[in-house]
């Protein structure tokens, strides 16, 4: 069954594919994160959509998680997810001043634009934000590409 079965609108299949690929990825080990740091920052990004009345939560979402992010992290999150207009350098160093490293907060800001998007597109054709899957085993890779270098952005 497509994800997007419920959907009165068609989505081609390589969306449907791309999406089921992209979402189960959540739940794994990334570059930085584990699979339940990944999974912690899904839940937030999430949750602050909800609080703010961008999205309609679901009633049989499981949001409970075993990661407790610091409140500077939370706080980024939030804003990037619900109010990215009033997102600037102040979050970023609220999130390095709660211990992230630049690659950290990297890959969390991945993680908000790419729930945030698969959310927005979903609610565009009318069925529920796909699900945030359970967190897997495994270690992050921590591979820092060569070409990430300092140039005009927070972050190299």
């Amino acid at each position: 069954m497509s994800l997007y079965a419920d959907s009165d609108y068609p989505v081609r299949d390589e969306i449907t594919a791309a999406h089921t690929e992209q979402i189960a990825r959540l739940g794994e080990a990334g570059t930085w994160g584990t699979g339940a740091q990944r999974r912690a920052v899904a839940v937030e990004t999430r949750k602050a959509c909800y609080d703010a009345g961008i999205l309609e939560p679901s009633a049989s979402e499981d949001l409970e998680t075993d990661v407790d992010l610091p409140e500077g992290v939370r706080d980024a999150i939030r804003v990037l997810a619900a109010d990215c207009k009033e997102f600037d350098q102040s979050h970023y160093q609220l999130a390095r001043d709660a211990g992230l490293s630049d690659e950290e907060y990297t890959e969390v800001m991945a993680i908000v634009s790419f729930v945030t998007d698969l959310d927005v597109f979903a609610r565009g054709i009318g069925v529920d934000p796909l699900p945030i899957p359970a967190a897997k085993p495994g270690n992050p890779t921590r591979e820092r590409p060569v070409e990430a270098v300092p140039e005009q952005a927070f972050v190299p």
